[in-house]
Parts: structure tokens; C-alpha cells; sequence
């Protein structure tokens, strides 16, 4: 058929159909690209929440092993930050850091510290807070005793309301330090 037409309109034709089939060509890959990502989109999404629930599990898995028995020296390192932080005049934090050093050092392992803090009572004496959580009542008593066994302290604080439970005891102690 293209043998009737003159060499000019044959030349269109043939552009024509190129750009025809060129069009043709980028609508089927754009249509494969579609499916394909149409059967992508739920693999990506499982990945995703995937990704996120194991990312969840190993903070708390971190936060378990930071929680749990630590070494001595990052009770230390933890209290000196916190020390650090108090804007309090400390006229000798080395005396107050091996305060603090022997006190951890009674600490036995039912015993778990949460926060320490100083602070100054109206009387200008220093009070030492430490809160926490003893996994029995017995061992919060022998922890408690030990401290005042130290002789570090002019008088351990420690309320009867810390003795309700059996096991999981919440528990603050508050220690005047001495001058």
C-alpha cells in the first residue's frame, strides 16, 4: 500500500507510526511499572512495621539490660551526672561521691536504684533521696540496716509505708548527710 504514495507522504507515514508505536512502548511500561508496584506495596508496608516492632523490641530489650544488674561503676557514672546537674553548692563532691560509693557498695542485688537527688532542708542540712525498688521486703530491711551500720550519715530516714508489700517494694530512703 505504500507503494502508491508519493516519497514525501511515505516519509510521514513512517514517523507517524514510529511515534505511534514509541507511545504504544511508554504506555506498557508504564502500565508494568504500575503493576509492579501495585504487587511491591504490601511487601514494602509488612517491612516497615516489621522494621518498627523490632526497633520497639530492642529499646525495651536496652532498657532491660540498663534496668538490670549494672556494674558499680555505671551506678557511679550515673551519679555523678546527677550530682553534676544539681545547682546545689557542694563544698566537697570527692567526700560526697565516696559517700556514695559506699553506700552502692552495700547494695545488694534485690536492691535496684532509680534515682538519687539532693537537696537542702530549711535547717541548711544536705538530704540525700534515693528511691527505688527491692524485690523483697527483707532485703530492703538488710539494705536500710547496712547503711546505717556505715555511720556515714547522721540519720537514715526510712518510712514504715516502705514495708507494705511483700515483693516489689517501692521504696525512699532520705540520709542527712553529716557535716
Amino acid at each position: 500500500m505504500t507503494k502508491f504514495l508519493p516519497g514525501q507522504l511515505k516519509d510521514e507515514v513512517k514517523k507517524e507510526y514510529l511515534s505511534r508505536l514509541f507511545i504504544v512502548f511508554l504506555f506498557l511500561l508504564l502500565v508494568v511499572m504500575i503493576i509492579s508496584i501495585c504487587f511491591l506495596l504490601p511487601s514494602s508496608f509488612l517491612s516497615k512495621v516489621r522494621g518498627s516492632v523490632v526497633d520497639q523490641q530492642l529499646s525495651s530489650i536496652k532498657t532491660v539490660t540498663i534496668k538490670g544488674d549494672s556494674s558499680f561503676a555505671e551506678d557511679i557514672k550515673k551519679i555523678n551526672e546527677t550530682i553534676s546537674a544539681l545547682s546545689l553548692s557542694i563544698d566537697n563532691k570527692d567526700q560526697l561521691n565516696s559517700l556514695l560509693k559506699k553506700m552502692l557498695a552495700v547494695k545488694n542485688g534485690d536492691i535496684r536504684i532509680s534515682a538519687i537527688s539532693l537537696s537542702i532542708d530549711p535547717n541548711r542540712m544536705k538530704v540525700l533521696s534515693v528511691r527505688g525498688i527491692s524485690a523483697a521486703r527483707d532485703s530492703l530491711i538488710m539494705f536500710v540496716k547496712d547503711i546505717k551500720s556505715l555511720g556515714i550519715f547522721n540519720s537514715v530516714d526510712f518510712p514504715v509505708s516502705n514495708l507494705i508489700k511483700n515483693s516489689n517494694v517501692d521504696f525512699t530512703i532520705g540520709l542527712i548527710l553529716n557535716k
